[in-house]
């Protein structure tokens, strides 16, 4: 024999290593394909159980998109609300030539006038940090190419330099 009885332990245990890989290797392979069968489950929506009912799923894009029009619908609605009031209000009750302007704008609509307000100066903020930040990446000489790309052509001028 090649190998002297004391490394026979040796060889015991890489018989044992060899043979746990080699099962190691099929539950792999068996989780693979039910992980594969699975995901054709969840695709066609046949891994809720039996007798369970889904109402909606959570971070459903087309939920949120409901809620979000829902939710400009309510913000409408209150809006003409108030304003039919206002109408109302000053056809039953004439002008009142000491009220201030304030009083005839409604709530709902002075609150989504300072919304719109707000998100329009954050853009502002943001599309101002962008240019700032791309004038100080761009060096002058980079700068002044592009500039020339933007300004207008004369066309009299084009063909002038043509001829």
């Amino acid at each position: 024999m090649l190998f002297e009885p004391c490394h026979s332990h040796y060889l015991l245990d890489l018989k044992e290593a060899e043979d746990a890989v080699e099962e190691g290797l099929a539950k792999v392979e068996e989780l693979e394909q039910r992980l594969f069968d699975l995901g054709g489950e969840i695709g066609a929506g046949r891994q809720i159980p039996p007798g369970t009912r889904v109402l909606t799923f959570k971070d459903n894009p087309a939920q949120q998109e409901l809620d979000l029009r829902q939710a400009t619908l309510d913000r409408l609605k209150g809006e003409n609300e108030a304003l039919l009031k206002k109408l109302v209000a000053s056809e039953t009750g004439g002008c009142d030539p000491n009220a201030s302007s304030a009083d005839f704008v409604p709530k709902e609509s002075w609150e989504v006038i300072k919304t719109e307000k707000a998100e329009l100066a954050l853009a502002l903020e943001h599309k101002e940090k962008r240019i700032k930040r791309l004038q100080e990446v761009l060096p002058l000489n980079l700068a002044l190419p592009i500039r020339f790309l933007t300004a207008p052509i004369d066309i009299c001028e084009k063909e002038r330099r043509v001829s």
